[in-house]
């Protein structure tokens, strides 16, 4: 889903190309509509969609190298937004100098921890299917190094970024503007607009394919091997993203922030489950040939621990239930850090209560 919401934010800034090059497209199709998007609007999200497929055909190692020098184009985009928000705002000055639009510090803090789990459910797939890219890594050292430059350095950048174009908008304009595509329309001059298009497609299909595309594929072809390639597992999810119907979930920003709340109060029990193994049950140490074996300590009860099941099961209803329960919404604003805690506590406990057979031989050992 979150592929085909990213495929479909990346193709408005080509329908805006097209509007621009070609003077019948915006009415192209005239009344025609797909469940609301009009033709344009199909046909640029599906050819949008098409070079991310593209360029996941190539494989893994095509993507690496698309991620190499297509990655810092965002950096490019970004700086130029930054520039263009300075200017056209007349410095920064006017622009950190807005009022905050909340009275109180209690009316900052939930909306602002809401936003920070919204912004953890962005990224809730790709904390759990990170080793699909550090192990690629030479050294640990490196992928240390990679991620600490490429995650929470880069995020600061772009909040940065995000915070003073958004501000220069409000400005300029009379209004905050946070999509990066829609301020492009405030640009007159074709060339810009086609050299900032191209750029930010390319920003987009090298994030949308490496974040959301390279861990279904992987899933898939690990859980089907016989059947499903990490190419034919990536062609699933790509296919299956068609069906979410992405322009529907982006009319309202609601809609997104509570896909995003459902997806970490999700997830976030996972990676509860997946820290509290490792740091607390097997104290970073694991037993590398028993993880390729049948019948090893990782068995289990025919391959499954319920413990871990049941952890995700808890940790899932807990952080999602005040989405049903309106006295317990709190818990659904910060779902993500709820699922992890409730997740982690409960394995644990789990483990203590009623270890498995071969964690318990291997322990009386």
């Amino acid at each position: 889903m979150w592929f085909g919401i990213q495929a479909f934010a990346g193709s408005t800034a080509l329908n805006i190309l097209m509007l621009n090059i070609w003077d019948g497209w915006g009415t192209l199709g005239g009344d025609w509509n797909l469940l609301g998007l009009h033709l344009p609007g199909l046909l640029s999200f599906l050819l949008f969609w098409g070079l991310n497929v593209l360029v996941l055909h190539h494989g893994m190692e095509s993507i690496k190298k698309f991620e190499v020098w297509a990655g810092p184009l965002v950096y490019v985009v970004f700086g130029g937004m930054v520039w263009w928000a300075i200017d056209i705002a007349g410095g920064l000055g006017p622009i950190y100098a807005q009022a905050s639009k909340f009275q109180t510090f209690g009316e900052l803090f939930w909306v602002f921890v809401a936003s920070v789990t919204g912004i953890i459910g962005i990224w809730a797939t790709l904390i759990l299917n990170i080793p699909d890219f550090t192990r690629f890594a030479k050294s640990q050292k490196e992928q240390i190094k990679g991620q600490f430059l490429g995650l929470p350095g880069t995020f600061i950048l772009f909040a940065f970024a995000s915070i003073t174009v958004t501000s220069g908008s409000q400005v300029a304009f009379g209004e905050p503007i946070w999509d990066v595509v829609e301020i492009l329309k405030y640009f007159d001059h074709p060339f810009i607009i086609a050299l900032s298009v191209v750029t930010l497609c390319m920003a987009s299909v090298s994030v949308n394919v490496a974040a959301n595309i390279v861990s279904p594929a992987y899933d898939l072809a690990n859980l089907f091997p016989k059947w499903i390639t990490f190419k034919r597992g990536g062609y699933i999810a790509a296919f299956l993203s068609l069906l979410t119907v992405p322009w529907k979930m982006m009319e309202q920003s609601t809609s997104i922030f509570a896909f995003l709340g459902t997806i970490g109060g999700a997830l976030g029990p996972v990676a509860g489950v997946m820290f509290a193994d490792y740091f607390i049950i097997r104290k970073r140490t694991l037993a590398v040939e028993d993880l390729y074996k049948l019948n090893g300590q990782y068995t289990y009860y025919k391959g499954y621990n319920y413990r871990a099941f049941a952890a995700t099961a808890i940790g899932a209803l807990v952080s999602l239930i005040g989405q049903f329960v309106p006295s317990l919404k709190f818990l659904y604003d910060i779902s993500w850090f709820v699922g992890v805690l409730i997740a982690f506590v409960v394995y644990i406990a789990l483990m203590r209560l009623h270890p498995p057979a071969m964690t318990a031989i291997k322990d009386s050992k």
